[in-house]
């Protein structure tokens, strides 16, 4: 997984094909995801960029079709699953999330089961009037969550978004709490919820 590429930015273009080197030095992975701030101003040409990149490189991240999906062993082989959110840089744009279906080919939210074993739940950022938060969003997710638990899967859920709950990780910006108070409660209740955000740009031992 990474996160805040800012494609449009400095040298990104070049950081993002490098990290498709090294998953490719150790062998593949089963998906990359990028966890929001795939660009610097969420413009359609930087998305599309950004995707000709992921496209270039997708032959690096094979798996079963039909397993990816979650549906068991199956035939053939899917390119480019390399999972794709979107962050507060794509909320620049006003038009993104239909910016981002044309040229990412993604939905904005989405429940993937990794190898067909790990339930993955992708929720990007949204525009709510002025702000980007995650409220609009907690249908969604605990849809998603009560739909894993359902099929009696016993292991982590993760779910990815771009901004995390504020005082949950260390080097988190104290900006307010993107998320409504029921989503807080959806993680207290499963404690199997695994939340990966980005964001911040700090690394694990960052102090701040």
């Amino acid at each position: 997984m990474g996160s805040d590429l800012h494609i449009g930015y400095g040298d990104s273009e070049a950081k993002l094909r490098n990290a498709y080197a090294a998953m490719k030095r150790i062998g593949g992975v089963d998906a990359f995801i990028t966890a929001g701030d795939l660009t610097e101003n969420g413009r359609a040409d930087q998305l599309a960029t950004y995707q000709s990149i992921v496209a270039e490189n997708s032959e690096k991240l094979t798996v079963e079709v039909d397993s990816f999906n979650g549906k068991g062993a199956g035939a053939g082989a899917a390119v480019g699953t390399t999972i794709s959110m979107l962050g507060n840089h794509e909320c620049y744009n006003p038009n993104i999330e239909n910016d981002f279906r044309e040229q990412v080919g993604q939905e904005t939210e989405m429940v993937y089961w990794l190898a067909g074993k790990v339930p993955l739940i992708k929720a990007s950022l949204a525009i709510d009037g002025k702000s980007s938060s995650f409220v609009s969003k907690h249908d969604f997710i605990e849809k998603a969550v009560k739909e894993v638990a359902a099929t009696g899967y016993k292991g982590h859920i993760f779910l990815v978004s771009h901004i995390a709950l504020e005082n949950t990780v260390f080097g988190d910006y104290q900006e307010g709490d993107r998320y409504s108070p029921e989503t807080r409660k959806i993680l207290e209740k499963y404690p199997q919820l695994v939340h990966i955000t980005g964001h911040s740009h700090a690394t694990p031992m960052n102090p701040g």
